[in-house]
């Protein structure tokens, strides 16, 4: 994870950009174990469990309220295009609306990142709003978009979002 967290690639996705050392990691990690406010899934084939090719998170759990923000998303740049993201996403939707009855994700994204953003759309994921000028890095501001997916509007589009996975399996995405 120190990897590719370190990975300029992965790295120019996130909002900080200082490197991690694999002790800082493992720590960060550890850490996890006593929340009861956020999860970490680690993102691995099915033909080689022990081969992570990334992580997705449920950052800031509000049970409450119901909400929780997703995060965490990371896919080695030597597994994309295999439709790890899709799946990955997909499961954790499913896990927050099914498992821990969340009613409301919301995810931050650059608003230059529109891979991730289409892939976002794609989940139904609707744009709620702009944070201007909200992160500083490579010496400029930058926008950061804000979305938001409602459980009712999950559970009404999952058979549209699990056919289109099925294409991505099949090597039509």
């Amino acid at each position: 994870m120190a990897a590719w967290r370190n990975d300029p690639e992965i790295n120019k996705h996130f909002f900080h950009d200082e490197p991690v050392s694999v002790e800082q990691q493992r720590q960060w990690v550890n850490s996890l174990r006593n929340r009861s406010d956020e999860k970490l899934f680690i993102i691995a084939p099915i033909e080689q469990p022990d081969r992570p090719v990334g992580t997705v998170g449920l950052v800031r759990m509000d049970f409450r309220n119901r909400k929780a923000e997703w995060g965490r998303f990371l896919v080695d740049p030597s597994s994309r295009g295999k439709g790890f993201a899709a799946e990955a996403l997909y499961l954790s939707l499913r896990y927050a609306f099914y498992h821990l009855n969340m009613q409301r994700l919301y995810l931050e994204v650059y608003e230059w990142n529109e891979a991730a953003r289409k892939l976002y759309e794609s989940f139904e994921f609707k744009l709620e709003g702009t944070y201007r000028n909200h992160i500083y890095r490579d010496g400029r501001y930058h926008n950061v978009l804000v979305y938001g997916l409602l459980e009712s509007d999950f559970r009404a589009n999952e058979d549209k979002i699990r056919h289109r996975l099925e294409g991505v399996s099949n090597g039509h995405d």
